[in-house]
């Protein structure tokens, strides 16, 4: 009998031991963005990698400036465990823009939001990102652009009621270097 307790006792501390050594990362979230799986977004005139727990979205028209294909394809939204659009008012998501040569873009100005940071310059492949992190609101929001070879602006909001995302994230990473000028 003391032999089955001490073995089931054995069992029960080494099945613990297992699980526990799990990993560090929550979710089993790869750590680097060539590990991420997903697929390319094509948004009309850019397009970007969307990883699979991610959801992407062709851009609203606002200005119906093109009727024929009913979306802008300039802009892509990028929503992490996004099912509809709706989802970027309680998800963390991405808005990347791009502005064609013959528009001139206006960086993000930091005086729209409160308590920002300045981000330290990066290059990552093609280009060399600028940027803030600061507050909308309740919403921690950080702003990226670049304007090397092609006007890119990013929005993200990073910290929203369904979760937050980093800037160092795997995902995030994956998708800002994916980013294509395909016009």
């Amino acid at each position: 009998m003391k032999k089955t307790l001490v073995l089931i006792l054995t069992f029960i501390v080494m099945v613990s031991l297992v699980v526990s050594c799990g990993g560090d990362k929550a979710n089993n979230e790869p750590e680097d963005p060539a590990d991420v799986k997903g697929e390319t977004f094509d948004g009309g005139n850019i397009s970007a990698f969307v990883p699979d727990n991610w959801a992407a979205f062709h851009g609203t028209d606002i200005f119906d400036d093109y009727p024929d294909i009913g979306y802008d394809p300039n802009v892509i939204r990028i929503i992490k465990d996004g099912k509809d659009e709706f989802d970027m008012f309680t998800n963390p998501y991405m808005q990347i823009t791009y502005f064609d040569s013959d528009i001139i873009m206006m960086e993000p100005s930091q005086e729209w939001y409160t308590d920002t940071e300045e981000i330290e310059p990066f290059k990552l492949d093609n280009y060399t990102w600028y940027g803030f992190t600061g507050n909308s609101d309740d919403y921690k929001i950080a702003a990226l652009w670049t304007n090397d070879t092609d006007q890119i602006e990013i929005l993200s909001w990073i910290d929203q009621e369904k979760g937050s995302i980093n800037l160092d994230d795997a995902d995030f990473q994956a998708i800002l270097s994916s980013i294509e000028i395909t016009d």
